[in-house]
């Protein structure tokens, strides 16, 4: 990916978001997958807690010497974020606030910020490109994953 498209994509998952979810009952975006996987509200609270997460690694490798990464338990953090029980726009507007945050460091940065080292606690040295492309395109995979979901609700509704 190059940071143009890392851009582009993290300018406009969150309002991708909000314009699917438009039109969905509070129980629709709370039914979990055909799979038992985390419904649109966790997926969606799950891409908040991986852009506090992960804009802290960003921040870190941007001002740090090769920093530790460390990892955290994306399930945990689901539980303990609620995002069930919680309204769905206020949680997308503070995941566009953060990914907005990122877009703002990374535009900044010229072709050797990109290459600055860190070592994840669970994946080894890395590069700040590299994680950020495993972070764009795990949100990609999560808004895909959104999309599915509402199809799954969808055809629930019709039958």
């Amino acid at each position: 990916m190059t940071a143009e498209e890392i851009i582009g994509t993290l300018n406009t998952t969150a309002s991708r978001i909000k314009m699917i979810v438009v039109g969905l009952s509070d129980e629709q975006l709370q039914q979990r997958g055909a799979n038992g996987h985390w419904s649109i509200k966790e997926i969606t609270g799950h891409l908040l807690d991986d852009a506090v997460h992960y804009g802290e690694h960003f921040r870190r490798i941007v001002a740090d010497n090769n920093p530790l990464l460390p990892g955290y338990d994306q399930d945990a953090a689901n539980v303990e974020g609620d995002y069930n029980q919680r309204p769905i726009g206020p949680v997308i507007s503070e995941f566009d606030r953060l990914d907005k945050q990122i877009v703002a460091l990374l535009s900044g940065l010229d072709a050797a910020g990109w290459q600055r080292p860190g070592v994840h606690e669970e994946r080894g040295p890395t590069t700040l490109e590299a994680i950020v492309v495993h972070y764009t395109r795990h949100e990609q995979e999560h808004f895909a994953e959104i999309e599915s979901r509402i199809a799954e609700v969808k055809q629930a509704r019709a039958a």
